[in-house]
């Protein structure tokens, strides 16, 4: 799967020369760079807390990298309090729940 199937807007030209991908836009990153960081945070995305015990995600593992890219983007673009539930989203996760931003 690559980056530009997770960010939204992906196909809105960026820059005055369309030089930055949706992707780097909203993350601060280049693809070649998001897998190379991916590498080294991808245990940390891929476990879901069951019954109080973090354990490595068996379903839905898609979502470790709509995690990681809004983990990404929040840092990036560090929203405000009250707009964070209009930035933080992805192609798949429509949007981060109000309580995460307060």
């Amino acid at each position: 799967m690559s980056w530009a199937s997770i960010a939204v807007n992906y196909n809105v030209p960026r820059g005055a020369n369309n030089e930055r991908s949706a992707t780097e836009a909203q993350t601060g990153y280049c693809e070649l760079t998001l897998d190379e960081l991916y590498e080294g945070a991808e245990e940390h995305f891929s476990h879901v807390q069951r019954g109080g015990r973090w354990q490595p995600r068996q379903q839905e593992t898609w979502r470790a990298r709509e995690y990681f890219s809004i983990f990404l983007m929040y840092i990036h673009l560090y929203p405000a309090k009250d707009s964070c539930v209009d930035i933080l989203r992805t192609q798949r996760l429509p949007g981060v729940p109000y309580f995460f931003c307060s």
